[in-house]
C-alpha cells in the first residue's frame, strides 16, 4: 500500500496548502442509495430520507490485505446518532469525510475497532460497493486520531487512477478540483 503512495506523480495539494488546512505536505498521484440505521451489515429501511450521517467501525488491515472489513455500520439524521447506532463510543475515530467543502453536508465517519492507525492502517478499496452514497461525493475531510497522519484518496476503485495524499494534515476543507466528487477508494495509515 505505501509503495503506491510514493509513486504519486501529479501535484494536487495546492488548494489545501493555499487554504491553510494545517501543517504538512500534500501530494497527488450508479451511486447506491443511502442505507439508514443498521448494525452488522443489515439495513433498516425506515427513515431512509432522513439518514444523512453514517458511522462505520472497521477492522484494521493486516499485512497483505487491501481493504478493511466493515464490522458495524449505522446511519442517522445526526453524527451523534450515527455514532450511537454502531456503538462507536469505545472505538477510535479515524477519519470523517464530508460531501461538501468546508466540512458540510452528509458525513461518513470511520472508527477503528482496534485502535488508531499503524503502517497498514484502514482502507476501503471500493466506496461504491461499501459506503453507500459517498462514492464520488467527497469534498472535504478531517482526521480523528493524530497517528492516522497519512490520508490517501484515489479517483477509481482498488486504489487506482488519479491520487491525492496528505501527510500530517488534520483537516482539509477542500480536496481540490481534480479530486472533488471523484473519490472512489480511501486509505488512512500512520507514516513517520
Amino acid at each position: 500500500m505505501n509503495g503506491a503512495v510514493s509513486k504519486a506523480a501529479v501535484v494536487l495539494g495546492a488548494a489545501a496548502l493555499l487554504s491553510g488546512a494545517g501543517a504538512g505536505t500534500a501530494t497527488a498521484a450508479g451511486r447506491p442509495s443511502e442505507r439508514p440505521a443498521a448494525t452488522d451489515g443489515k439495513a433498516v429501511t425506515a427513515g431512509r430520507a432522513a439518514a444523512t450521517h453514517c458511522a462505520y467501525v472497521l477492522d484494521r488491515m493486516r499485512p497483505g490485505e487491501t481493504s478493511s472489513r466493515v464490522l458495524r455500520q449505522g446511519c442517522a439524521p445526526s453524527e451523534k446518532e450515527a455514532r450511537g447506532a454502531v456503538g462507536a463510543a469505545a472505538d477510535t475515530l479515524l477519519l470523517v469525510m464530508y460531501a461538501d467543502a468546508n466540512y458540510g453536508g452528509l458525513t461518513k465517519s470511520w472508527y477503528g475497532k482496534y485502535g488508531p492507525c499503524d503502517t497498514e492502517g484502514y482502507g476501503i478499496r471500493n466506496l461504491e460497493t461499501t459506503f453507500w452514497n459517498i462514492n464520488d461525493k467527497i469534498s472535504s475531510w478531517s482526521a480523528g486520531h493524530h497517528s492516522c497522519n497519512y490520508v490517501n484518496m484515489w479517483e477509481d476503485a482498488v486504489y487506482q487512477g488519479r491520487h491525492a495524499a496528505w501527510h500530517n494534515y488534520s483537516r482539509v476543507p477542500y480536496v481540490g478540483s481534480a479530486m472533488n466528487d471523484r473519490v472512489s477508494s480511501v486509505n488512512v495509515h500512520y507514516e513517520p
